[in-house]
């Protein structure tokens, strides 16, 4: 419940995600079953899309196990639950998803559920489109628009510089430049013509000419129907699961919450605040020692977090935030750089050691009061060695 890793294994980086899903599932179940903690087994097993495949999905089925995952957009099913989806006759099949099981306001989402049956597996696909999703859709768009618009004029300019000695050359020229346009049409094209002699200087009268065709102005709008397309497809992804009885607004919940804390935990391995990438290993059992520490400076990391969070939640109490708003889920990071400015004076007399701290600021205090009294004494004038 604090996004708190339990277990890690380093592997190589060419080893197949099909297979250590697999087998860490098995691993997992195992650890429940020699610990005779079978009532303890997650209820679902949430992973992202590289453990979509049939071997995996087969495996998690026929063993019992719910599975949650994202679906890669690349499958065709997936492709017809979005057509289905945003086909303007099923708008009002979408529910409404504001609040998670909790009664917590979160990203406004809307969803849509298609069963289908894959890999000889019945399950339920449930379209998800966010506001935060539509937001970036909607500039992702704007990028995509105008980046197609600069390839056109530069199309354009390398049209016009060319020669053409038959106007159907040039149409064919014209309609190959231009026939993968994704978000543009091409309205209109004007040419210009000239007779042009083999030889310099003023013809004779056997002088041979050609009749050379030239590009002269191509005009195009915008496809806005391409780009409303792209942008409603851009703003929604697709979670599936083998559990067709359960309420996809839970799953969707469920999703979030496991497989986005997973994911904000270990980005710290690239953050350059914490020097990992600075370490170059070329030895691969060091590689896994860096790992094994970095895993457990997580462990300490989320221990720490989750302490916090249940202790402001349960005294009712709030930290500010970077927008100076009131939280109750403050991250360590943001509490690290806060305790930042926090000094020391050590005092040695009388065979005692005292701790003077300086800047003891209002975020910090009530940060050690929300993490209890064996934080705040840590932090006292008396505090010994």
């Amino acid at each position: 419940d604090g996004d708190v890793p339990l277990m890690m294994k380093a592997y190589s980086g060419n080893a197949a995600d099909v297979s250590i899903f697999q087998e860490r599932i098995k691993r997992v179940k195992q650890a429940f079953i020699d610990a005779k903690a079978e009532d303890l087994l997650p209820e679902y097993k949430v992973a992202d899309c590289k453990f979509y495949s049939e071997d995996a999905v087969t495996a998690a089925h026929n063993d019992g196990l719910k599975f949650i995952t994202r679906v890669p957009e690349n499958i065709l099913e997936v492709k017809a639950a979005l057509s289905k989806a945003l086909n303007p006759e099923n708008k009002d099949n979408w529910v409404n998803y504001c609040k998670d099981s909790e009664g917590e306001k979160v990203a406004n989402s809307s969803l849509y559920e298609v069963v289908v049956s894959k890999y000889n597996v019945q399950q339920k696909y449930i379209v998800v489109k966010s506001d935060a999703k539509m937001a970036l859709a909607a500039k992702n768009s704007i990028k995509v628009v105008a980046k197609e618009d600069a390839l056109i004029n530069r199309t354009i300019n390398k049209l016009k510089k060319q020669n053409f000695y038959c106007e159907n050359d040039l149409k064919s020229a014209i309609k190959l430049a231009f026939e993968n346009l994704k978000f543009h049409i091409i309205e209109e094209n004007t040419f210009e013509s000239a007779v042009k002699y083999d030889s310099k200087g003023r013809p004779n009268k056997d002088s041979q000419s050609k009749t050379i065709f030239n590009l002269a102005s191509v005009t195009y709008k915008i496809d806005t129907d391409a780009v409303t397309k792209f942008a409603d497809l851009n703003s929604c992804f697709v979670l599936g699961t083998n559990d067709l009885n359960a309420n996809s607004a839970r799953i969707v919940e469920i999703y979030r919450k496991d497989q986005q804390g997973v994911e904000r935990s270990f980005r710290f391995l690239k953050d350059p605040q914490y020097f990992a990438d600075a370490f170059f290993l070329k030895n691969p059992n060091r590689v896994i020692a860096l790992v094994t520490v970095m895993t457990i400076a997580l462990l300490l990391y989320s221990l720490l977090q989750r302490r916090l969070r249940l202790n402001l939640k349960k005294l009712n109490k709030e930290l500010p935030n970077q927008n100076r708003k009131g939280t109750s889920n403050p991250t360590i990071r943001w509490v690290n750089m806060n305790f930042e400015g926090v000094d020391v004076t050590v005092i040695h007399r009388n065979n005692k050691v005292e701790y003077f701290f300086h800047d003891m600021l209002g975020f910090v205090q009530r940060t050690l009061d929300g993490l209890g009294d064996k934080y705040g004494r840590r932090y006292s004038i008396d505090c010994l060695t």
